[in-house]
């Protein structure tokens, strides 16, 4: 699914890749970072940031449901300790959710 997702973006053809997200998700697929990016990234571009964060968002539920998922996000992290970063100290950081090697996060 992430190949035929990244084909999809690269042909900006949105409603293909969320279509195939969704497919997968009905059959108890988990998405990855790599897999969703590619689809919000498609959507963002057509239909606006809105709509590709409305989208993370609704993943965002489905991977905290994964026991590694929800476990796994440091408490510095969700505390928004920005010490290794050179986001200021007023700058709110939302995680959206992590998989080995990819963390998806909303910031401004």
């Amino acid at each position: 699914f992430t190949s035929a997702t990244c084909a999809c973006e690269k042909g900006d053809a949105w409603q293909a890749a969320v279509a195939l997200l969704h497919g997968a998700m009905r059959r108890q697929l988990v998405p990855d970072g790599t897999w969703v990016g590619s689809a919000a990234g498609s959507l963002s571009r057509a239909r606006g940031r809105e709509e590709a964060l409305a989208l993370l968002h609704q993943l965002r539920s489905i991977w905290l449901q994964q026991p590694s998922q929800a476990a796994s996000c440091s408490t510095a992290a969700l505390h928004g300790d920005t010490s290794a970063s050179d986001i200021d100290e007023s700058t709110e950081v939302q995680i959206l959710g992590q998989s080995p090697g990819i963390l998806a996060v909303s910031k401004p």
